[in-house]
C-alpha cells in the first residue's frame, strides 16, 4: 500500500448545488474554480500519477476559529458530505481514474490556526498484485 498526501491552503468549500438557466444545468463558477485548485495541488506534487486501484481517503477540513468561538467542535455548516464530494470531484480523473474507485472514506471537520484542506489517499493495491 502507497500513501499520497496533499496539503491545501485554502478555505475548505462545499459543493454547490448544480443551478438551472433557461437553457442549461451548470456547476457554479466557485465550485468549478475550488475543484481546479484541488487538481492543480495534486498535479504539481505527484505529476501524472493516476491511480487504478481500490483507494482510501482520508480527509480533514481545517476551518480557523474565530477567537470568541467557545465550541469545541465544528457543528455548523458547511456539512461534512458536500465537503467531501468537492475533493472527490477535484481528484475524479486527476487521483484516480473515477471516484467509484474510493471504498473507504474518513473526513473531520476541526477547527485551527488557519484555513487548510488536508487529503491522503492510500492506493489499496496489494503488494501480490
Amino acid at each position: 500500500m502507497c500513501r499520497y498526501n496533499i496539503e491545501i491552503n485554502t478555505r475548505p468549500i462545499p459543493k454547490q448545488r448544480p443551478r438551472l438557466s433557461k437553457f442549461t444545468v451548470y456547476t457554479p463558477k466557485k465550485t468549478i474554480d475550488y475543484e481546479k485548485i484541488i487538481a492543480y495541488e495534486w498535479k504539481k506534487k505527484y505529476k501524472d500519477l493516476v491511480l487504478k486501484n481500490a483507494v482510501k481517503l482520508d480527509l480533514l477540513f481545517c476551518f480557523k476559529k474565530a477567537k470568541s468561538c467557545k465550541k469545541d467542535f465544528h457543528t455548523q455548516r458547511p456539512d461534512i458530505d458536500n465537503l467531501e464530494k468537492a475533493i472527490l470531484d477535484g481528484l475524479n480523473k486527476v487521483a484516480f481514474i473515477d471516484d467509484c474507485q474510493v471504498v473507504e472514506m474518513k473526513s473531520q471537520k476541526i477547527f485551527s490556526d488557519i484555513d487548510k484542506i488536508v487529503v491522503v489517499v492510500t492506493d489499496l493495491k496489494k503488494e501480490t498484485d
